[in-house]
């Protein structure tokens, strides 16, 4: 949260490729599995407010008035992994 109450999401992503000396690697099967078990995490613990999960501590800032803005600036054009 910023000074001015004003609360900007964050994001869960994980690239499972790779790069080592030139070449496209897939990464450990661990990494994605312990992935997964945080974004199951998040699903069960968050609520979901349009295409925002809030944690109980933001669902209060919300209530007494703090408001969410997007990002500015920031452009993804890499496939992501959605909640």
């Amino acid at each position: 949260m910023e000074k001015n109450g004003t609360l900007r999401p964050g994001r869960l992503y994980i690239d499972m490729i790779k790069l080592v000396d030139g070449r496209l690697f897939k990464k450990e099967p661990e990494l994605e599995k312990w992935f997964s078990a945080m974004a199951r995490w998040i699903r069960s613990h968050y609520k979901k407010a349009e295409d925002t999960w809030i944690g109980s501590m933001a669902g209060r800032r919300l209530i007494e008035g703090a408001r969410i803005v997007p990002n500015a600036g920031m452009v993804f054009i890499e496939k992501s992994m959605r909640l």
